[in-house]
């Protein structure tokens, strides 16, 4: 959708609901004159915040899209989560008695989905879900994912026959500027669900005894070319080359997350 078309789509709305650009204006929280602005097409004069806010305060929703060279963009972004499932594989194979398989499907009680990283440790009971981020889009939706797999994992993981005595999460974020300013104006949010660092689980993972819920980030160096598949569960092994390298802390030396 051009920007003239978004303008008069948000205008027939607003008189469709016969409401005035200042009633509009004030449940956006913006001024009128940015209301009259959008609804002229000069969405180049405004922030997407404030499209977004009148198209909520209309009831719609607008769908930002974002193209590069066709359809590289997706291939770019499944390169960069690919590169972030072979990290974590990588430290669960530094660390003994873990075992752990990538995509798992899961169809329990009605609820489907599916794990980015499923692990075991055989000699603790210890179930560990690690859901991987490129980007952090919706928080809302992080949490409610997690929420649900962590609910789920005993069912999930004995479905495997991986006999489950403690749950435990860990979500895994691409070390970015903005993802790391997303992390911080949610801080407490976050850390409500994920009160443990990077540097609390490498910590953890070499003996799980009691369940924890981690939060790190890892920065991506360079994408390996000749990483082989992974596939079925398997006792993972340290592979010959580390395609990206931690970073746990934020800027300043804080290790929140």
């Amino acid at each position: 959708m051009d920007e003239q078309r978004l303008g008069a789509g948000l205008r027939a709305l607003r008189v469709h609901a016969r409401r005035t650009q200042l009633e509009v204006a004030a449940a956006a929280n913006i001024s009128r004159g940015t209301v009259s602005r959008i609804e002229r097409g000069h969405l180049r004069e405004v922030s997407v915040s404030a499209v977004v806010a009148v198209a909520a305060a209309l009831d719609a929703q607008v769908d930002l899209g974002l193209r590069w060279h066709g359809g590289q963009l997706d291939r770019l972004l499944d390169a960069r989560h690919a590169a972030l499932q072979r990290e974590v594989m990588r430290r669960l194979s530094r660390a003994p008695g873990w075992m752990a398989s990538p995509e798992v499907s899961f169809s329990v009680y009605g609820e489907r989905g599916s794990v980015d990283v499923l692990a075991w440790h055989a000699s603790r009971g210890a179930v560990l879900v690690i859901e991987i981020k490129s980007r952090i889009v919706d928080l809302q939706d992080l949490l409610r994912t997690m929420d649900q797999r962590r609910r789920l994992a005993p069912a999930i993981a004995r479905g495997r026959g991986w006999p489950a005595r403690a749950v435990s999460t860990w979500v895994v974020i691409e070390d970015t500027d903005a993802n790391r300013r997303r992390a911080r104006s949610h801080a407490e949010l976050l850390a409500g669900s994920f009160p443990a660092t990077g540097r609390m689980i490498r910590t953890w993972l070499p003996d799980p005894v009691q369940p924890i819920h981690a939060l790190s980030f890892v920065s991506i160096e360079r994408f390996g070319s000749r990483t082989r598949p992974l596939g079925t569960p398997e006792r993972v092994r340290r592979p010959r080359k580390a395609a990206v390298r931690a970073a746990d802390t934020l800027p300043g030396g804080s290790n929140r997350v």
